[in-house]
């Protein structure tokens, strides 16, 4: 299930979209990703997992937007222009400003307040996961030098 870019010799680009219907807004699940819910029960031992998550998918979206941008800056030297690696970056910085209003939208929704920093860290975990997601559903393939 990913975006296929494929650059002929000629430069010419070919786009297969392999099933990505399904992706689309599922969460990634990680290796490291249990329900905090469900395998603790005081609310610090919560915080204390969702915080691991946190960490842990925080460091695999940032190994991945690191490779999308070091494919795009690749893809932009060898097709000439200089707008891929730019685009990557934008996108990017909008979804972490989307991901940090929704966050703390959803953290105030708690009146009483008991939850709320749980609340928040859940939902930057299942935002960093879909991110991850998407990041890896949009993998292309370089051209070849020539």
């Amino acid at each position: 299930m990913r975006n296929v870019v494929i650059v002929s010799a000629t430069g010419l680009i070919a786009l297969g979209l392999l099933t990505t219907v399904a992706m689309a807004g599922a969460p990634a699940q990680t290796a490291l990703q249990t329900d905090c819910y469900d395998s603790h029960t005081t609310r610090q031992e919560i915080h204390q997992c969702l915080s691991e998550q946190l960490d842990a998918a925080e460091a695999e979206l940032a190994r991945l937007q690191e490779e999308a941008i070091h494919d795009a800056k690749v893809f932009d030297v060898r097709m000439k222009h200089t707008y891929l690696k730019s685009k990557v970056r934008r996108s990017h910085s909008a979804w972490v400003d989307y991901r940090d209003i929704e966050c703390r939208r959803r953290r105030e929704l708690m009146t009483d307040g008991s939850e709320a920093q749980n609340i928040y860290l859940h939902c930057m975990v299942e935002k960093a996961n879909t991110r991850i997601g998407e990041l890896q559903s949009m993998e292309v393939s370089l051209p070849k030098k020539r």
